[in-house]
């Protein structure tokens, strides 16, 4: 008799490929919008090298965005590859999101401590901003972790 494998399966890659799609076109955007605004600053002190000034933190924003692009790739790559049931592909996406979490408190951590050292910035008026940002960025991820990896639906992949 054959299994039938459970629909959620296909709804995971699904939303994982739609959620993909959109870090892809949402970084990409804001890579080139901070490039376009970039552009537009006086580019006399370019020269130094220091998260003090604005052209500093607007190319860590842009690496930001060109680095969550590639991950938003390799996400999209293991969502297409979850709905036709590999288990690479639930190894990649299980550790992207690991990756991920990381990634997210790391820079929510940084975020905190430059918003501290320069409080005229726009950001340090809200408060816990950080930690609200990392919770609700990563809940998703953890969740993802959780339900790829029960073993009812992890013996659904094939090898």
């Amino acid at each position: 008799m054959i299994e039938t494998k459970p629909k959620s399966i296909k709804i995971a890659g699904v939303i994982i490929i739609v959620i993909s799609t959109l870090v892809i076109l949402l970084n990409l955007i804001g890579a080139a919008i901070f490039m376009f605004l970039s552009d537009l600053k006086d580019n006399s002190y370019a020269h130094l090298n220091s998260l003090d000034n604005q052209l500093s933190l607007d190319s860590l924003l842009i690496g930001v965005a060109v680095f969550m692009t590639i991950l938003g790739v390799l996400f999209l790559i293991s969502g297409i590859n979850i709905f036709k049931y590999k288990l690479w592909a639930n190894r990649l996406a299980t550790f992207i999101s690991v990756f991920y979490i990381i990634y997210i408190w790391i820079l929510m951590w940084w975020a905190s401590f430059y918003l501290i050292e320069n409080p005229g910035n726009v950001l340090g008026t809200l408060e816990f901003w950080e930690l609200f940002t990392a919770v609700f960025l990563t809940v998703p991820a953890i969740i993802l972790i959780w339900y790829l990896n029960i073993k009812n639906i992890k013996r659904h992949f094939e090898r």
